[in-house]
């Protein structure tokens, strides 16, 4: 998305954790390494974010910023996955990387960290894991019985300490469960092959988790989906192909146990077929509690581009499938197509969106009228940015399209420097509404002041970036009444070629799961002062 600059106004609060009674304060000592704190309390500063209706000066609450000290930088990982959790009646649990436990590098990688909300977005209570190199979460999933489960990657297990013991690769799958007051109950490295691209973990009904994506193994590509029980244990794993064709982006639940599974095919070139006629199309696999397919189906349409995310329907047997977008920019226009299809993986219907600007669909909710919510960043104009919602009816009309900028601005010279604003991930609340969560990264005021019109970023600016977490509340509708604008959204027949696929699963070789001893592993709890 584009740089933009802050229109909001904030109000300044301050809320604090501190490691809870009976914990080192000071530094925390693992198997080969130090990590050491400024101090044994980690500040969290929390902005109200309030916006202005048009026409008047009347200020409408929001929602909030968090952000860290100046040693700290918190940031989401992937604009695609699910870092945020409804704990209903209690509040919200949120995921991002931190820095503020560095160590041997500098500014040193980045750790998991983990923070319950109450429902007015103030830190209840922090926890924090991780090791010397970069970790970082990719995604949370609340389990039936309401602990949470966090997957994400680590190389912490490759560097000269922490995690040298597992033997694993240079970038590995880092998976973690924890109670419903964020303490851990167990974590796990998995290293299903050479190179690992990690993708969503979701929660089945019996407590265990479901989580996938691409792996590279004998010098060949190939998704992969991994089962595990409640206390970790893996159930099963497979590897999904042809090699080479298919990656995992997107899993969901279903209700026969099973999971719908998906992703981005690409043919592979064989004779006759010359390599700019290659297409990534999509691809679609229902898999049985036990992970083998009963069906398996490729999608070929010419629009959007390779990601998927899909949501189980309400009203109706079958799943919605959102794919990414195509951003044009000499048109200044994002297209891209919804469809679909029954418990069989047939299309219902397919159509393609025209969205004004720079934007893309993150995440799929329930509307009322057994529509569907989708929300993801918006940059309708150049120097903007913020939030959309799109309404669709049952059978895809756009009943609403609207965006909201979004911006801290606690002062000029911060409001001046805002950028990003990518939302990440939205959630039901228990009254109805939905909480949006996204990340910015903004300059220090000393950066911004000296810059000069013309002149070239100095050559540690990313090191001066600070991030910061943005949470809004709307309406149940996705609105927040007088500060969503109008968004252009068209709509326009889309046909899809439908045809079936030869999933090939196998299993994925057997010692591949590591667990990691609570005693190797450095853990600090955070507790509200």
């Amino acid at each position: 998305m584009r740089p933009r600059l802050a229109v909001l106004t904030g109000v300044m609060a301050l809320a604090t954790v501190s490691t809870s009674a009976g914990v080192d304060t000071g530094t925390t000592t693992a198997a080969a390494g130090r990590v050491t704190t400024a101090s044994g309390n980690i500040g969290y500063f929390r902005s109200d974010i309030q916006c202005r209706a048009a026409g008047s000066n009347e200020a409408r609450p929001l929602g909030a910023v968090l952000a860290g000290p100046e040693a700290e930088t918190l940031y989401a990982e992937a604009a695609s996955l699910t870092p945020l959790a409804s704990l209903g009646a209690d509040g919200y649990a949120l995921t991002v990387a931190t820095r503020a436990f560095s160590t041997d590098l500098a500014r040193g990688g980045g750790d998991v960290l983990l923070v319950g909300l109450a429902p007015d977005f103030t830190p209840r209570w922090a926890t924090v894991h991780g090791g010397p190199a970069p970790d970082g979460p990719l995604s949370l999933s609340r389990t039936a019985d309401g602990s949470l489960a966090i997957i994400g990657t680590t190389t912490s297990n490759y560097s000269s300490s922490l995690l040298r013991f597992l033997e694993a690769s240079p970038e590995s799958i880092l998976v973690s469960k924890h109670a419903r007051d964020g303490q851990l109950q167990w974590a796990q490295v998995h290293t299903p092959g050479e190179l690992v691209i990690a993708n969503p973990i979701v929660a089945m009904s019996d407590n265990g988790v479901v989580f996938g994506g691409t792996v590279k193994r004998d010098r060949r590509y190939a998704g992969f989906v991994q089962r595990l029980d409640d206390d970790g244990k893996l159930r099963w794993a497979r590897l999904l192909g042809p090699d080479f064709e298919v990656g995992v982006t997107w899993l969901v639940p279903t209700s026969d146990g099973g999971v719908l599974a998906g992703g981005p095919r690409q043919r592979m070139a064989r004779p006759g077929v010359k390599a700019q006629d290659l297409s990534f199309e999509i691809w679609l696999a229902r898999l049985q509690g036990d992970g083998r397919p009963v069906w398996a189906k490729s999608y070929a349409l010419a629009s959007g581009w390779s990601q998927v995310i899909a949501a189980p329907l309400r009203h109706r047997q079958g799943w919605l499938i959102v794919r990414e977008p195509r951003y044009d920019k000499g048109t200044d226009r994002s297209r891209f197509p919804i469809f679909e299809v029954d418990e069989e993986g047939q299309v219902r219907w397919s159509a393609e969106y025209e969205l004004e600007g720079n934007g893309k669909v993150t995440t799929i909710l329930p509307a009322a009228g057994d529509g569907y919510l989708l929300f993801g960043p918006a940059s309708p104009k150049e120097g903007l940015g913020g939030t959309l919602t799109i309404e669709l009816g049952p059978d895809g009309d756009v009943r609403s399209s609207t965006w909201i900028d979004v911006a801290s601005a606690l002062s000029t010279a911060e409001r001046a420097a805002f950028m990003g604003g990518d939302p990440v991930a939205a959630v039901r609340d228990a009254d109805g509404r939905h909480v949006l969560m996204g990340d910015f990264m903004s300059l220090p005021r000393a950066l911004l002041a000296n810059a000069k019109p013309g002149s070239r970023p100095p050559p540690d600016l990313r090191e001066q970036l600070k991030g910061a977490v943005f949470l809004l509340r709307t309406g149940a509708d996705g609105q927040v009444q007088g500060c969503s604008l109008p968004l252009q959204v068209s709509r326009r027949s889309l046909p899809v070629r439908v045809e079936n696929f030869d999933l090939v699963t196998t299993e994925l070789p057997a010692g591949t799961v590591s667990d990691i001893p609570a005693s190797r592993l450095d853990f600090k709890r955070l507790e509200p002062r």
